[in-house]
């Protein structure tokens, strides 16, 4: 229909829009929603001047009613694809802070690892000296002391008549109680820290301790080493033996083994020593959740060395354990 201006000043805001209205000389008009989703978006308004003589038909609506449902379509499509963007972005923003934060966590757990690690090891060095310092104060100070009671109980003996049967036998019998503690003094000492360790070095002290074990157990022992010429440092020397020690001891405990071969070599940087022997075998459940405070000892000692600890069993075949250190030269050859 036409537009009149009753039209016109129905739908100014004021009047300097009405002046506007009229200078442009409407005659026909149409208003089409722009709706999507069931939601209005806005509208489009088309109109004709008067000087064109012509008026909007059916024809003319149904196409602006295809134009405005694309037109709400785009402008719809834009809207989600800005809160989308808005979405992404903020959810990058937080994975970007979480992963931070993250971040953060791991180098503090991992600072935190590393001090603890480093307090381990210099607890372990500081138990071997103490270890050290125990048996040279009970093989000098105990040793000597039972040494001189052996010695006063000669010259009593010496001193005493013949005809004092009895106590010449009580004497005998108290340097025979002296000799039994002064070995067992000299192996709580060689226990603590094997002198030989320090002496000769560490091939000679695994063959000493492997002689021990074969004596006590009476299982078979083997030893090789490619090592004589090499120097390791003191530390490592000694978390080698201690290892040894503690294998053994597993060995005679559980094993039910009549043999264990022994090996110490070095391979590409590093001193490998194996453990080997022929008993029931170690099982997976035993190793995985193993309770033993000798295999959780021996992984402490070598992750503070930042080595490699392997144990395998084969039911009825025997256990093996192998174990890599950095090899860390000293001063002293083996």
């Amino acid at each position: 229909p036409d537009v009149t201006d009753e039209m016109l000043a129905s739908s100014a805001r004021d009047t300097e829009h009405l002046r506007l209205l009229r200078e442009l000389g409407v005659k026909s008009a149409m208003i089409v929603p722009l709706m999507t989703r069931g939601h209005t978006l806005g509208t489009i308004t088309l109109v004709v001047s008067a000087e064109s003589g012509r008026q909007y038909t059916e024809l003319d609506l149904a196409l602006a009613e295809e134009l405005a449902r694309r037109a709400a379509l785009a402008v719809d499509n834009a809207r989600l694809y800005a809160e989308a963007q808005q979405l992404n972005a903020e959810l990058e923003e937080r994975v970007a802070q979480r992963t931070a934060d993250l971040q953060a966590a791991i180098a503090q757990l991992e600072s935190s690892r590393a001090q603890l690690l480093l307090l381990a090891q210099h607890e372990q060095i500081r138990r071997e000296e103490d270890r050290a310092r125990m048996a040279r104060e009970v093989h000098d100070e105990l040793g000597q002391a039972l040494t001189g009671l052996k010695m006063d109980l000669a010259w009593l003996q010496k001193h005493t008549g013949p005809k004092q049967q009895d106590l010449l036998q009580k004497f005998r019998d108290m340097s025979d109680l002296v000799d039994t503690t002064i070995q067992g003094v000299r192996r709580i000492a060689t226990e603590l820290r094997p002198g030989m360790l320090d002496d000769l070095g560490l091939v000679p002290a695994m063959e000493w301790q492997l002689q021990e074990f074969q004596k006590r157990s009476g299982i078979r022992c083997r030893f090789r080493s490619s090592l004589e010429e090499v120097a390791l440092d003191a530390e490592e020397t000694t978390v080698l033996f201690r290892i040894l020690q503690e294998a053994l001891t597993n060995v005679a405990r559980h094993a039910s083994a009549t043999r264990v071969d022994v090996s110490l070599d070095e391979e590409q940087g590093y001193v490998s020593l194996r453990v080997q022997d022929n008993g029931r075998g170690i099982t997976e459940s035993e190793v995985s959740g193993s309770k033993s405070f000798g295999l959780l000892g021996m992984r402490e000692r070598v992750l503070l060395r930042s080595g490699d600890f392997d144990i395998q069993g084969t039911p009825g075949q025997g256990t093996t354990m192998m174990i890599k250190l950095p090899l860390v030269k000293g001063q002293e050859a083996l």
